[in-house]
């Protein structure tokens, strides 16, 4: 199905982790840019497809392509922080502060 979408112009950005109960595939999600914009939208996303590859491989059946870049980028920092930060918050909050 994957090929068929690709032919025609759609670029994989997205596949989930669980099969759908009802088709019992996973769920995907594919964009075909029109614009400018949206080719460097779908580029990212792209990207981010192929960093989270290793992990979705691991919880599924799939062999998508991951990137060989295992080295955390500034945007990854910038997240890592702000996940930090939440579980800080949470922490607090449980403690009563």
């Amino acid at each position: 199905m994957q090929s068929l979408w690709q032919q025609n112009g759609f670029h994989l950005v997205r596949v989930g982790s669980r099969k759908e109960a009802t088709s019992g595939y996973y769920t995907a999600m594919a964009v075909l840019p029109l614009s400018t914009a949206a080719k460097q939208l779908v580029s990212r996303a792209q990207y981010l497809l192929k960093q989270d590859a290793f992990y979705i491989n691991q919880l599924t059946d799939l062999a998508l392509t991951a990137t060989s870049d295992d080295q955390l980028n500034d945007e990854d920092w910038q997240v890592l922080l702000m996940v930090i930060e939440v579980f800080q918050l949470a922490i607090q909050k449980s403690d009563g502060y």
